[in-house]
């Protein structure tokens, strides 16, 4: 399917090279996109029946709607309607509704949220990235000071996608260069910027990027595909949900509709009593992770869609509200000591694929390569944060489990014991999210992409990228990422089945005592009790064998402890026989036999009883 048509005029505003290196590369980028690999990505699409205006790209698709139709509708309804009348895409765009609720007063009120903006904490709202934000600002000379920051609040986002897109240059040719938007812990008024900015090539995407992504049961989903809607656009879909244990006081504040309806789950794991294992690195006292922990549902959401290669988008949902914060003081000092250099340069970083952000046309991504890229960054981050998942979990259940079979449960994890009937529970979620997520990327590399054994993409929309380093680099990484992946989801297997085994040992006891109890014989029935008086028996003789063998560590300390005590006395004894006869070495011993055996209280307890005194007692 051809999404880039062989377009033989070049951008009208070339970026100038002025090294030979740079004007090769460019060269390879321009033969590479338009000549190599044909494939359907290229050869077979309908993009090159439609011919799209700079006016109808910067045009939003809400305000066509309403032009067209006449009638005034809401606008996440006008743009989240596919098929009205259905009540999938009804669901959908309910969903969306009741996360953008209040949205508008906020966009529409731009002085009200601007001091609201000023007041809130910085992880209570949302932070915006624009890749071309000064593009057409730095074309215009307009001076730096007027420049966009690189960080964007909910207004300044807005006003961003506001502005002029593509433009026309002396031929016709629509110019502009191609965009990445990113937004951390995105909420209602950044999707609502979105959906009234968008233009109607960028719809179709966007609707799966919101169904996927503002969802209470969000599923992993990986695929590329064509869309005919509204004339033919790629659309590149990438939703990952994972889990992630953050600090207590990091909370995603997002809901649904009303405050009782949080928009992530979140399990408190305080009462499990967890600690993180870096605490026992003595990594300070100020640390988060030394306070109360929780278990984090979150989602990464991307799409990459266009009209062609030369005009693509990106739009990336991500979520680190639990992760920890920098030190800020050492940030500062950062920034003021690299203040001058930074604004010298204006060197920024793409927070999508954590590389440095090309600027202008020196942006030669193409959209499939920088979609790979990006997966494999939040596969690799994904890895992490269920290996911590794991860390912690394997940990605490090491120390829980020492205690138990010690018998000091109680003092290391004072009225815990019920709370800890939901570790499986808790470890099952993660160990399926985690499955899931290898499934959906497994499916997505065998059937689609079709990677080959050496690595090679082989799928009719991808075999074109087989000799593009950076494709193949990041295919690299996502099968790594992968596999290990399926390392940490083994390991979780592993932590579930020694809780069980843990739980078997210590409530199988429990188990036996109600099974005695109720084979317990009627009064009447006197036949039946010398069976249940030997199935006591049996059972007293399992259950010390059981209870030895708990506490198995406990005995052998105090057995060692007496032998050591013993040896000590004997060593003793032999050291005064060698100054002492044997008849004096005799009377020692019979003594020292007499007073720790109490044989003494033993006798005057049975002279007290035959009635007679004491005195008689040789003293």
């Amino acid at each position: 399917m051809q999404l880039l048509r062989r377009n033989t005029t070049l951008p009208i505003a070339s970026p100038a090279h002025s090294k030979f290196s740079r004007a090769a590369s460019y060269y390879a980028w321009v033969k590479g996109a338009i000549w190599d690999g044909p494939d359907e990505w290229r050869d077979q699409s309908k993009i090159d029946r439609y011919k799209i205006s700079a006016v109808e790209h910067n045009k939003p698709f809400v305000e066509v709607i309403k032009e067209r139709s006449g009638y005034d509708f809401s606008e996440i309804s006008a743009f989240m309607d596919r098929n009205p009348g259905l009540l999938h895409w009804e669901h959908d765009t309910l969903c969306v509704e009741a996360f953008c609720q209040g949205a508008d007063e906020i966009l529409d009120n731009p002085v009200q949220d601007r001091a609201q903006d000023n007041q809130l904490p910085k992880e209570n709202g949302p932070e915006a990235w624009v890749s071309d934000r000064n593009y057409w600002l730095s074309q215009d000379g307009i001076a730096q000071e007027h420049w966009y920051g690189q960080v964007l609040d909910r207004l300044g986002f807005y006003q961003v996608l506001k502005n002029e897109r593509f433009r026309l240059n002396s031929t016709g040719e629509m110019i502009g260069p191609a965009r990445q938007v990113y937004i951390n812990n995105p909420d209602g008024a950044s999707v609502l910027a979105i959906l009234r900015t968008a233009p109607h090539p960028h719809a179709d995407g966007l609707r799966d990027l919101l169904s996927n992504y503002i969802s209470s049961s969000p599923t992993p989903n990986l695929s590329l595909r064509v869309s005919d809607f509204w004339n033919a656009s790629f659309v590149l879909n990438f939703n990952l949900p994972f889990f992630a244990i953050g600090p207590s006081e990091k909370q995603d504040k997002r809901v649904f509709h009303t405050s009782k309806h949080k928009f992530r789950a979140r399990y408190p794991l305080d009462s499990l009593n967890l600690q993180d294992p870096r605490s026992r690195l003595g990594c300070g006292e100020n640390f988060s992770f030394q306070k109360k922990l929780v278990l984090h549902e979150a989602v990464y959401a991307l799409i990459t869609t266009g009209p062609s290669e030369p005009h693509w988008t990106t739009y990336c949902f991500d979520e680190n509200f639990f992760e920890e914060d920098e030190d800020e003081s050492s940030d500062e000092d950062e920034e003021s000591e690299d203040e001058d250099e930074g604004e010298s340069l204006d060197v920024s970083v793409d927070p999508i694929i954590d590389e440095a952000e090309l600027k202008g046309l020196m942006n030669m991504w193409l959209p499939r390569q920088y979609s790979l890229a990006a997966l494999a960054k939040q596969l690799d981050k994904i890895l992490g944060y269920h290996a911590h998942v794991h860390e912690v979990f394997k940990h605490n259940l090491d120390i829980y489990m020492s205690s138990a079979r010690d018998g000091s449960v109680e003092n290391i994890y004072p009225s815990v014991k019920p709370a800890w009937k939901g570790f499986s529970e808790l470890l099952g979620k993660v160990i399926f999210c985690n499955s899931k997520l290898i499934e959906a990327v497994d499916d997505f590399l065998a059937k689609e992409v079709q990677v080959n054994p050496d690595g090679a993409p082989q799928g009719v929309l991808w075999q074109s990228l087989r000799n593009n380093a950076k494709a193949m680099k990041s295919l690299r990484s996502i099968k790594d990422s992968l596999y290990r992946l399926r390392a940490t989801g083994g390991k979780l297997e592993q932590i579930k089945e020694t809780f069980e085994e843990l739980r078997r040992e210590v409530f199988g006891i429990l188990t036996l005592i109600a099974q005695v109890y109720s084979g317990k014989p009627q009064k009447d029935d006197p036949e039946s009790w010398p069976l249940y008086i030997a199935m006591v028996v049996l059972f007293v003789v399992i259950c010390t064998a059981g209870i030895l063998y708990i506490i198995r560590r406990r005995v052998i300390r105090l057995g060692n402890a007496l032998m050591t005590y013993f040896k000590e006395r004997l060593g003793t004894i032999k050291e005064k026989s060698k100054n002492s006869s044997k008849t004096e070495t005799m009377q020692r011993c019979i003594c020292w036999l007499w007073a720790k055996s109490g044989g003494a209280d033993l006798l005057r307890y049975l002279l007290k009883i035959l009635g007679r005194k004491q005195h008689l007692l040789p003293k």
